[in-house]
């Protein structure tokens, strides 16, 4: 079978797309000796589907599109479903792909525009995480909100932190760009009993930046405090995405920190708790609905 160019897939609907996805399913089963229902389930995963029939054009393009590249490299399949090894906790792991894009999508972790013409990408994840994979990131997300981290990589790094272990782990860029961010002492209005724990994470953020590369933990209530302090000030005015993402983060800390009719003793993992507190909160963000498990 001889791939089809971008342009040629581009002249395709849904419906001839489909059956060249399968016939292109069961070459890679063949070449891998993969279960051809898990190269079929791996290929719904690519589009963020549960089922073919629920997957527009665009994704079955992308989906056909990389299926070739994996029929001419079998191997990358591999890679792809059993992950990356070695991943640093606080790295990024590697890209897996990058594409230009036809049309406009949001970035599934920061959740901001990507517009057509522009590269978006998805990462490798090693084979023993046990979280959801991400969809399609943005350029920023994909290379540079590590070391260059924005406002709303700060504020995600907190809130998926300390979701999914309890604790926030930053390196020295990150508290730097923080303490950029953050007065140097607890503003009025703050909750209270969080100001002894925002003088605390103030501590531990100018210890990280002075140790360099080293990487230090806040915890749930260190981060709640910086979540706070942050909306309070000019941060959530200033920039319109990243104060509805702490507005979500800060009602979701509040959630979390007083549960009306659950008690977290009685659970023996804390995201157990949470889950529970979801289906009984009125009103939960959609932030505190994501998957408890990301790479930030």
């Amino acid at each position: 079978m001889t791939p089809l160019t971008e342009e040629e897939l581009d002249g395709l609907e849904a419906d001839a797309l489909r059956p060249l996805l399968n016939s292109l399913a069961a070459r890679l089963s063949g070449k891998t000796r993969m279960p051809i229902a898990h190269v079929q389930v791996k290929l719904n995963e690519l589009m963020e589907v549960h089922q073919r029939g629920e997957a527009d054009g665009e994704a079955l393009r992308e989906a056909v599109g990389q299926a070739q590249l994996w029929n001419s490299d079998p191997m990358a399949l591999r890679v792809y479903v059993e992950g990356v090894e070695g991943v640093d906790p606080d790295g990024l792991p590697p890209v897996m792909s990058t594409r230009v894009l036809r049309t406009g999508i949001t970035c599934s972790l920061c959740t901001g525009t990507i517009a057509a013409g522009e590269s978006a990408g998805r990462l490798h994840v090693p084979q023993s995480w046990r979280g959801p994979r991400l969809g399609r990131l943005c350029g920023h997300r994909l290379h540079d909100r590590r070391t260059k981290p924005r406002p709303v990589d700060l504020v995600l790094r907190l809130f998926h932190g300390v979701l999914a272990t309890g604790w926030a782990k930053l390196n020295a860029r990150e508290a730097e760009g923080l303490l950029q961010l953050l007065p140097r002492e607890a503003p009025p209005g703050l909750v209270s009993g969080l100001e002894p724990a925002f003088c605390d994470a103030l501590v531990v953020l100018r210890r990280t930046v002075d140790s360099g590369s080293v990487k230090e933990l806040l915890p749930f209530l260190h981060a709640r405090a910086v979540a706070e302090v942050l909306h309070t000030g000019a941060l959530s005015d200033t920039v319109t995405r990243t104060g509805k993402v702490l507005a979500a983060v800060v009602q979701h800390f509040a959630e979390w920190d007083d549960p009306a009719l659950l008690n977290p003793g009685g659970y023996r993992f804390q995201y157990q708790w949470r889950e529970d507190m979801l289906r009984q909160t009125p009103g939960p963000t959609l932030l505190s609905r994501r998957p408890r498990r990301v790479f930030v």
